[in-house]
């Protein structure tokens, strides 16, 4: 009898053992589904936002702000802000800046992958960045006052600019840098 009841401890044992490896194995199998979904996730995000932004009329804005000349932001203010009344330049440079500070929150929260970013829109992100940096940076100031306007665009373009300089690559568009930058010593010597 005592034999019995050795069998059916160590049989409820086996039991008890077996169903916690089965328990262990479902839940990692599970985590491993969830980790893909996530990054399966990710890139859908980063995708629609990049053929949402790399479609005719983003591309449009993008080539009318290259050709934008003006000597301080004051002189920007008048010839090219919603301000000054030219709301088609004033949207296109507002919607490519809010565009890439958006991909700077997330990628500050992990939510999509800096190397992705990176890869599919660097050398945009530098172009922005650079060109338009000294206006970015004066609607920090008063009268307008909006002390973190691009504030994440300019992080993510000095993540790509560690990257680049990591890489040894050259920086893109560092040309365009204004000569009131404070960027322009350092990148144009």
């Amino acid at each position: 009898m005592a034999s019995l009841e050795l069998v059916a401890l160590v049989l409820t044992g086996l039991s008890i053992a077996a169903s916690i490896i089965y328990y262990a194995n479902v839940l990692s199998n599970a985590n491993k589904t969830q980790k893909l979904q996530l990054e399966t996730r990710r890139t859908q995000i980063l995708m629609q936002l990049h053929q949402s932004k790399y479609e005719q009329e983003g591309l449009e804005a993008i080539f009318k702000l290259m050709n934008l000349e003006w000597e301080n932001f004051e002189d920007y203010m008048e010839k090219y802000s919603g301000i000054g009344g030219h709301y088609e330049i004033a949207a296109a440079l507002e919607s490519w800046i809010s565009y890439f500070d958006g991909l700077g929150i997330l990628v500050k929260d992990n939510v999509i992958d800096l190397d992705m970013v990176y890869n599919i829109a660097f050398s945009r992100i530098l172009f922005v960045w650079f060109k338009f940096e000294t206006i970015i940076k004066g609607f920090r100031n008063p009268p307008l006052g909006w002390p973190d306007y691009g504030q994440h665009l300019e992080y993510l373009a000095n993540e790509i600019i560690k990257i680049r300089r990591q890489q040894n690559l050259p920086l893109a568009y560092s040309n365009l840098i204004h000569p009131t930058s404070e960027l322009f010593e350092e990148y144009n010597q």
